[in-house]
């Protein structure tokens, strides 16, 4: 799924971890990874998610627009108790104000 956000404003992404029995779990550690136009390179930029307050299952990043190009950004976002790659993936289209 793509998801607009107009270039100069933030994206929040938020992921809720469940194990194999669909039960949320807190992994130990989740990151996002981002990798967005910015002249004639990509560049590829990582953030820590943070739990959230009120639900501890799910975690928050957020990732201020104003740094990329218009464009695709592809992101990823990956536990760090598990090492078979990214487990969710979208892309967000960064559009004119």
């Amino acid at each position: 799924m793509t998801t607009n956000v107009t270039q100069g404003l933030a994206a929040e992404l938020i992921a809720e971890f469940r194990d194999l029995t669909g039960e949320p779990t807190i992994p130990s550690g989740a990151t996002v990874t981002l990798f967005y136009p910015s002249g004639f390179s990509t560049v590829v930029q990582t953030l820590t998610m943070v739990q959230a307050d009120q639900q501890p299952y799910r975690f928050v990043a957020t990732w201020y627009s104003a740094v990329s190009d218009l464009g695709l950004v592809p992101w990823s976002i990956s536990v760090s108790s598990v090492s078979s790659g990214p487990q969710i993936q979208g892309t967000i289209r960064v559009i004119r104000p």
